[in-house]
């Protein structure tokens, strides 16, 4: 019953949705409940059945991508210090890099976005060690949506699916377990001596919340997303929150949405950054478009029509780079996020220091730090991550982001 109304809202009628969801090697009939729910269950049911075929179909197109009109040389305002090497144990293969965290002594921690797993590397790409299993047992894990390091060099690990943070001792050793309340779902960032993380307290909500060393909840504040969703069909399937954090500043956005909000020490908003000129914000469209004949066109138009906020990423302590991509069919997920150019921001003034920075081809931005690290290559070459610092222009070259 369930595979027949799918092929019948894939292609809006029993020939063409039948053909469609065949043609399409990703079609798995999912449906997606990310945390943000309407207030009416029938509303909430009936948005859940239009996007599983959207999400089917989304796999079976390819939005192109190249640098965006009129960016800037990456070489014109980073310095690629260098290039880091991952070593791999033939017993042991990178899935996928996922997470990474420039680690105490110069190390880079970096986590597995198909396995359960998280390694940790020296600064020249030696493997140091590994750790994770998948299980629901101490210290095993379903998956890692998460990795922070904490004051002591101690790693955090975000598990959402088993409701837990694991804490490793900087050799990837067994530490602690905790269960904190609300529940980390996602990203999880050192702040001042605390944790900022993306987390959800129900069904029916999605929380921004900082914790204690020991995780215990000191402040939440909504998620950015809209909060009337269903007036938003397929966004939510198509959007996530980001989050960045200084140890005084918490920057938060949803990535198909300006502004970024920035929230000081206690939860309080201070200021946001408007959208770019260059930013282009994705069309809301109706319920049910992207069913019956030509749906995988029209989702291909849908998706090449509009930015994302792939990440937000701070450098030393004072900037804020600000990642834009467009989405593309992804191998283990329905779409995966094409990073294409940064924003750099200076935090305490707010100013932007370098607008519309084309990113290397086919690089994607990783994590910061010291430096921002962008991944350059991967299988069938090495996994190589560059290392790059910024080179901040002279105060009269700053364009300020209220401009």
């Amino acid at each position: 019953m369930r595979s027949r109304s799918l092929r019948m809202l894939a292609g809006g009628g029993r020939e063409n949705g039948h053909a469609d969801a065949r043609a399409c090697p990703a079609f798995r009939g999912r449906l997606l409940a990310d945390g943000h729910t309407a207030s009416r269950r029938s509303e909430r049911r009936r948005l859940q059945v239009i996007t599983a075929p959207f999400l089917a179909l989304v796999g079976c197109v390819a939005p192109s991508a190249s640098a965006p009109p009129g960016a800037a040389e990456f070489n014109d305002h980073f310095v690629t210090t260098n290039e880091v090497v991952l070593h791999e144990d033939a017993d042991d293969p990178i899935g996928e890099i996922g997470l990474l965290v420039e680690a105490s002594g110069g190390d880079l921690v970096v986590s597995d976005a198909i396995l359960p797993r998280v390694r940790r590397y020296g600064s020249d790409g030696r493997l140091l060690a590994a750790f994770g299993q998948h299980g629901a047992g101490p210290f095993e894990f379903r998956t890692i949506a998460g990795v922070a390091e904490d004051s002591e060099g101690r790693l955090l690990l975000v598990d959402p699916r088993l409701g837990r943070v694991t804490r490793l001792a900087g050799a990837l050793e067994p530490d602690t377990l905790f269960t904190p309340w609300p529940l980390p779902r996602g990203r999880v960032l050192p702040m001042g001596g605390r944790f900022l993380a993306i987390t959800a307290s129900g069904e029916r909500s999605a929380t921004i919340t900082l914790f204690t060393d020991e995780w215990q909840a000191v402040w939440s504040i909504p998620s950015p997303a809209p909060a009337e969703w269903w007036r938003y069909p397929y966004w939510h399937s198509v959007g996530t929150v980001r989050i960045a954090a200084t140890p005084d500043v918490a920057a938060v956005a949803f990535s198909l949405l300006y502004p970024i909000y920035l929230y000081d020490a206690e939860g309080t908003l201070v200021d946001s950054l408007p959208a770019p000129p260059t930013f282009r914000t994705a069309p809301v469209v109706e319920a049910g478009a992207f069913s019956g004949p030509g749906a995988a066109r029209r989702i291909r138009d849908w998706l090449a029509s509009f930015d994302v906020i792939s990440e937000l990423t701070v450098l030393q302590d004072t900037l804020l780079v600000v990642t834009h991509g467009v989405l593309r069919p992804g191998k283990a997920r329905p779409f995966e996020e094409e990073h294409r150019s940064i924003d750099v921001y200076h935090i305490p003034s707010r100013s932007r220091l370098a607008a519309n920075v084309a990113l290397p081809e086919g690089g994607r931005v990783l994590g910061g730090g010291q430096a921002l690290y962008v991944l350059v290559r991967q299988p069938p070459e090495q996994w190589t991550i560059a290392r790059a610092t910024f080179s901040a222009p002279s105060a009269t070259d700053r364009v300020t982001a209220r401009r």
